[in-house]
């Protein structure tokens, strides 16, 4: 299939015209409105989801440290109920050892 001299030259157009589309459609300016974020962060109950997302803008650190903090008292008490489930086992044995039958 041939192409004509004028599709050639006329294709990197398109390119330019679509990437300057695109640039167009783009966002100009995100403004953060930062008394709306606090308010948002007192009244969380009283606030429709949207404004609840906006909490989410600021504060990795912290929601990273309480979720280690969650995993190591999740594991905590795992550990605390596997000793109490192996006393129990020891208590049984020693229950069944000891009684006469």
């Amino acid at each position: 299939m041939a192409t004509t001299n004028l599709a050639v030259l006329t294709r990197s157009h398109r390119a330019i015209h679509a990437k300057q589309r695109a640039k167009r459609d783009q966002v100009k300016e995100v403004v953060f409105d930062d008394t709306a974020r606090r308010y948002a962060h007192r009244h969380r109950a009283l606030l429709p989801l949207t404004l609840l997302s906006r909490e989410f803008l600021t504060g990795f650190h912290k929601r990273k440290l309480a979720k280690a903090e969650a995993a190591r008292a999740k594991a905590k008490e795992r550990e605390k109920q596997e000793r109490l489930e192996t006393r129990r086992e020891v208590a049984m044995i020693h229950l069944s050892a000891c009684s006469p039958l």
